[in-house]
């Protein structure tokens, strides 16, 4: 009978067993595992699925070891017989199934599992690669919103925000502003009639001193026979004294 056999000089019909990798009952008809799986022993054993994440096109299959598994950053049920059947992680992407998947890029992610492209982070949002969900963007460094995986608003303009992530953006010091969308306290500068340091709390221009420009820059007496209140930021805050 193929695809079977019998030991010694064995005249029952029923001592013809299935070889390895076929099944049915002794004496009857053997047919192959089918792909996706195997069949170590003769006999009447039944075939084993081969794992998840494998696949075997071999027919018949006669170990484990034929299971072969997929193909990089893909993954497949139990019992697989085409290398089709093994499809894109979620994070990962391919042009078809059964091929090695790429990571997203930074900045997108996808969810779901299969050939389907990956999805651009919301605005002011960045992920890191291979995300697998919208709540892995989350904001970037100067842009603020109550949770991720939604838009980020850029600071406002006098706060910034050094860290990434959902949470409040911080006020400059005082005496200083910053332009929207600041990522870092040194990018709170001296206003205009203010002196001192970037990143720190400025001090107004005494009296009878000025200051037109924005950053570290000093205060300039005003000139001979004028004065001026503090924090003034123009040269014409100097106004003739009287007398």
């Amino acid at each position: 009978m193929e695809h079977s056999n019998s030991v010694g000089l064995s005249s029952s019909e029923t001592a013809c067993i299935c070889d390895a990798g076929h099944v049915g009952e002794d004496g009857g008809p053997c047919v192959a595992c089918a792909a996706g799986s195997y069949k170590v022993e003769n006999g009447t054993g039944v075939c084993v699925a081969c794992g998840a994440d494998t696949y075997t096109v071999a027919v018949p299959a006669t170990s484990a070891s034929m299971c072969v598994s997929c193909p990089a950053h893909t993954s497949s049920g139990e019992g697989r017989g085409y290398i089709t059947s093994c499809i894109c992680d979620g994070g990962y992407t391919a042009g078809s199934d059964g091929v090695e998947c790429t990571a997203c890029g930074v900045g997108t992610y996808k969810s779901e599992t299969g050939t389907g492209a990956c999805l651009v982070c919301p605005s002011g949002t960045n992920s890191s690669l291979a995300s697998t969900a919208v709540g892995n963007c989350s904001c970037i460094a100067g842009h603020t919103a109550e949770s991720d995986g939604v838009a980020c608003a850029a600071c406002e303009a006098g706060k910034y925000k050094s860290v990434t992530g959902a949470g409040a953006c911080s006020s400059c010091p005082a005496g200083t502003n910053s332009s929207a969308g600041s990522d870092g306290v040194y990018d709170c500068i001296c206003v205009a009639g203010y002196t001192g340091p970037d990143g720190a709390e400025c001090t107004a221009c005494d009296a009878g001193t000025f200051k037109e420009t924005t950053g570290t820059g000093v205060c300039s007496a005003c000139p001979t026979a004028t004065n001026s209140g503090e924090a003034s930021d123009f040269l014409t805050d100097c106004i003739c004294v009287v007398g």
